[in-house]
């Protein structure tokens, strides 16, 4: 009788211990799914705790304090390498970084244009036929940073 009082007793502190854990998780999101009309669903989230927001329509925008950081929108799967090679043509142009995110290949780039130095990404989200286009007139710490908060996925069918 004592082991299994004692083995509740370890049950108990082992639920409390996790509760503990969840209710300090430093993450929330907040998620919009997009049909895009490459027949893919795309899904966009972003960590709320981290201060951020998202629009629920095309364009999307990802903004903090009320300031839009990044604004986005999807292409056809050909735009990832045009946008690449545009890049590599344009003087006014510098890749910045080449990586993959959430098993996303992407590319970070700057442009001196029109309205500003921009500082863009995009992504080929993975297993789709989508490519993301997210642009910022936000410094470039504030794009980085928006970029990291943000998580994109193929949705799941239904």
């Amino acid at each position: 009788m004592q082991k299994i009082l004692a083995t509740g007793k370890y049950i108990t502190g082992l639920l409390l211990l996790l509760f503990l854990l969840a209710a300090c998780s430093t993450h929330a999101y907040k998620a919009a799914t997009f049909n895009v009309e490459t027949g893919d669903k795309i899904t966009v989230q972003v960590d709320i705790k981290a201060g951020y927001d998202l629009t629920m329509e095309v364009p999307f925008v990802i903004s903090k304090d009320e300031e839009t950081i990044l604004t986005g929108g999807f292409g056809q799967p050909e735009a990832y390498a045009l946008y690449y090679q545009l890049i590599k043509d344009d003087p006014n142009a510098s890749l910045l970084a080449e990586d993959t995110k959430d098993g996303n290949s992407y590319f970070f780039y700057t442009v001196d244009g029109s309205s500003g130095t921009e500082y863009n990404y995009i992504m080929q989200v993975d297993g789709a036929q989508t490519v993301i286009i997210m642009a910022s007139l936000a410094s470039q710490a504030e794009a980085e940073a928006a970029f990291a908060a943000t998580t994109v996925t193929l949705a799941e069918p239904e």
